[in-house]
């Protein structure tokens, strides 16, 4: 009887021991053994800046795989599974040490703003043409047009400079009266403000709208761009306060703005 209570009391010890070893391994490697994911974070101690393209040649410089447990990947993380997702994107946050990339910090790269960029509206009154074919995200040129408001005020400086009183006239209280008519057909351009090349290129269209403030897109059971929503009239288009502040001066010249969308877009 004696020698079956040590057995019984021997095997105890052992199961009971068996038991800890077991949830200390669980506890231990219980990671090592339920299902993990691959998701990105910065390399080491360096921060993703904003405005930061996001290319296959550049990821694996910018980002580090990390394994952690899958129940804890969130449905917007970048994993190893949609990371091509990202690619030609930018940052449009920075992203820090220690956080988990994911798809609210990336954006399509035509529909950001880059470094220095902001989104400047351009109203229907500066524009003479505003292609019908631009969508938006599409990349153009933007040329100037002389108008005849611009012609008849060089025209009027032109006869202010070239005549005399002996000329035109004087009133009776001493003023010289001009008679201006006419007009001038040829505008010369000058660097900063070329005709015969565009003024700015590269211009990317973040909206472009019809008169009633809505999208333009392609018209109903169309798949090109033969046919459109509606007429554009406005747009906001990604400028430098630089870039900007030239076409506002030629606005204020007289010079009208023209948008072509680049071939191909």
């Amino acid at each position: 009887m004696r020698v079956r209570v040590t057995v019984v009391f021997s095997l105890a010890i052992f199961m009971f021991l068996a038991g800890i070893g077991g949830f200390a391994l669980i506890y231990a490697k219980g990671q090592d053994l339920l299902p993990s994911t691959i998701v990105y974070e910065p390399i080491g101690d360096i921060k993703v800046e904003r405005y930061t393209e996001i290319t296959s040649e550049k990821f694996d410089s910018l980002f580090e795989a990390k394994e952690i447990l899958q129940a804890s990947v969130t449905p917007n993380m970048i994993t190893a599974e949609n990371r091509d997702s990202v690619m030609d994107k930018v940052m449009v946050q920075t992203l820090y040490p220690g956080d988990f990339l994911t798809v609210n910090y990336v954006g399509e790269s035509v529909f950001t703003q880059k470094a220095g960029e902001k989104e400047y509206p351009i109203p229907a009154s500066w524009w003479e043409v505003l292609d019908w074919t631009g969508r938006n995200g599409d990349i153009g040129e933007i040329w100037l047009f002389p108008t005849d408001k611009l012609k008849q005020a060089l025209l009027q400086t032109n006869v202010s400079s070239t005549t005399s009183p002996s000329e035109t006239g004087s009133g009776m209280d001493g003023s010289i009266n001009v008679q201006v008519s006419g007009s001038v057909e040829t505008i010369k351009e000058t660097p900063e403000r070329p005709l015969s090349t565009p003024i700015l290129t590269d211009v990317r269209l973040r909206y472009i709208t019809d008169s009633a403030n809505k999208a333009i897109h392609n018209g109903s059971g169309v798949d090109d761009r033969s046919e459109g929503s509606g007429k554009p009239t406005e747009a906001k288009i990604f400028l430098t306060p630089e870039q900007y502040g030239v076409l506002k001066m030629a606005v204020q010249e007289g010079y009208k703005l023209i948008y072509a969308v680049n071939e191909g877009e």
